[in-house]
């Protein structure tokens, strides 16, 4: 089996709501499902303050994945993910 190899990233947007809290250091983790065609969906919380689920989950949304490849064929497959925002 061959895992998922990400290709594109992009940054989650620090949620003003968060920044006007002070809320700096936070590490959110989330799980993601990719698809065969290296698309993320299905993005969940599995750790870290709720408030930032949402930038982490557009931003994710956003990325492009070579899939998990089961015999040579693309699979889809849950991938972990984890962000630091702040200092």
């Amino acid at each position: 089996m061959e895992p998922i190899e990400t290709l594109k990233t992009v940054n989650p947007v620090y949620p003003t709501i968060a920044r006007a809290r002070g809320l700096t250091g936070a590490e959110v983790v989330v799980l993601a499902r990719v698809g065969k065609d290296g698309k993320a969906s299905n993005v969940r919380l599995i750790s870290g303050n709720p408030i930032f689920l949402e930038a982490v989950t557009a931003a994710v949304k956003q990325w492009v994945f070579k899939p998990a490849r089961l015999n040579g064929q693309p699979i889809e497959q849950d991938h972990q993910i984890k962000f630091k925002f702040g200092r």
